[in-house]
């Protein structure tokens, strides 16, 4: 999933007239702005992710990357990519091994206050599995959801921020 920004031609129009008399300064702003966007953008889908879910922001934005922009190529891009993420890595209960005479039921909450019985499922090791009755492996790690899954109802959002934040950025540049 990747962000794109229709940015006001207006805002982009003025940074060219008062830049246009420097050689080199309007493509420099514009690489700047939007990098400091697509970061902005970055941070505020981390955060728009763990309003919903109760996953750590290290592991949200081990699925965001951000391609910058330079002087050559004036265009930033924010993409989320990834498959699901471990089950473990959202909360969870019981937190120790529920292995041998422990055996106890775990519970997931994956969505914020939607806790949730995993059936069949133990912890071992800090991961949660998952006993199945397929093939010659009877257990397999239990996933949650994608970061680009979890995104995908909230994209505007996202895009309202980045380009305020570009704008914004654009006027500071530009006064620079």
């Amino acid at each position: 999933m990747s962000v794109q920004i229709r940015v006001d031609d207006r805002g982009v129009f003025e940074a060219f007239q008062a830049l246009h008399n420097i050689p080199g300064a309007f493509p420099k702003a514009i690489a700047r702005a939007a990098n400091r966007a697509a970061t902005q953008g970055r941070t505020r889908s981390s955060k728009i992710v763990r309003e919903a879910y109760t996953v750590k922001a290290k592991d949200v934005r081990g699925a965001l990357r951000v391609y910058r922009a330079s002087v050559s190529e004036t265009f930033a891009t924010l993409h989320a990519s990834g498959a699901a993420i471990s089950l473990s890595k959202f909360r969870y209960k019981p937190r120790r091994d529920t292995t041998g005479k422990r055996r106890r039921q775990v519970l997931s909450e994956m969505r914020a206050g939607s806790v949730t019985p995993v059936s069949k499922g133990f912890v071992y090791n800090g991961n949660i599995w998952k006993r199945t009755d397929e093939g010659r492996y009877k257990i397999r790690r239990v996933s949650g959801s994608s970061v680009p899954r979890m995104m995908e109802n909230r994209q505007e959002e996202v895009q309202d921020v980045i380009r305020e934040a570009f704008i914004k950025r654009l006027e500071h540049e530009t006064n620079y």
